[in-house]
């Protein structure tokens, strides 16, 4: 192998174990209320497997999936088929805070996740004052009253409406703030990346001296052919 293929395989190596994601959503909701969060995909993984999690990505806990349910308890997801995905909570409770993944699953590769950190509030919706326009980055809020029935219509109004409905959508600025537990549950995946780095290294450290062994051998073998014993004089034999 050549220190050009070495390289190849090395940036392979890179791209394959370095996860890949979006920017980090953050949403509040009311006790009792319901969330919807849009999540956004790269359209060339219309057909793969999206899922919603709890947690960061290394042992996030699955929630509900799509091909598997697209409700599951409180929960409900929604694939556009073309680039949104649209998760609903509903009845949130203190419980509900926290670090959340929309995640598209791929097969061989590092899942593309995208961090959702859940606020729970007891209090009513924020003032006018700090609504602005819905964005998968500034987190949009959608809240509506306790018991409000989940439709694909209601799941669809993200995209498809800009005029709320009774209980109607709020949206909400993303707070300057780091919530609590955001480093920690980011640099997982962080580190994770420099683990395979260091294994992707160490593999191509090894496959190097495999390599310099052999053409080493082979070169101490091509010497040895080429000496030519040297002819010793036989000593006469006397009468």
């Amino acid at each position: 192998m050549t220190p050009k293929l070495y390289v190849a395989v090395f940036l392979l190596g890179v791209l394959w174990i370095v996860p890949g994601g979006v920017s980090p959503i953050e949403v509040t909701g009311v006790s009792g209320g319901s969330i919807s969060i849009p999540c956004e995909y790269d359209v060339k993984y219309r057909g793969f497997k999206k899922y919603f999690c709890r947690g960061n990505p290394v042992g996030c806990e699955d929630l509900i999936s799509t091909k598997d349910q697209d409700t599951e308890g409180r929960y409900s997801l929604f694939d556009d088929g073309e680039g949104q995905l649209l998760v609903r909570i509903k009845q949130l409770s203190a419980v509900d805070e926290g670090w959340y993944q929309c995640a598209v699953h791929i097969p061989y590769a590092w899942d593309k996740y995208t961090d959702v950190y859940i606020t729970v509030t007891d209090g009513l919706s924020p003032s006018p004052a700090a609504l602005e326009p819905v964005t998968p980055e500034t987190a949009a809020l959608y809240y509506e009253g306790p018991g409000t029935n989940s439709t694909t219509e209601q799941l669809m109004s993200p995209f498809n409406s800009t005029t709320p409905e009774e209980g109607k959508a709020k949206n909400a600025t993303t707070p300057n703030r780091e919530p609590v537990g955001h480093y920690t549950d980011k640099y997982h995946g962080v580190l994770l990346g420099i683990v395979g780095l260091i294994v992707v290294m160490i593999v191509a450290i090894i496959l190097l001296g495999i390599v310099l062994c052999v053409k080493r051998a082979k070169s101490g073998d091509s010497d040895t052919s080429h000496i030519i014993p040297s002819s010793t004089p036989t000593a006469p034999v006397g009468p």
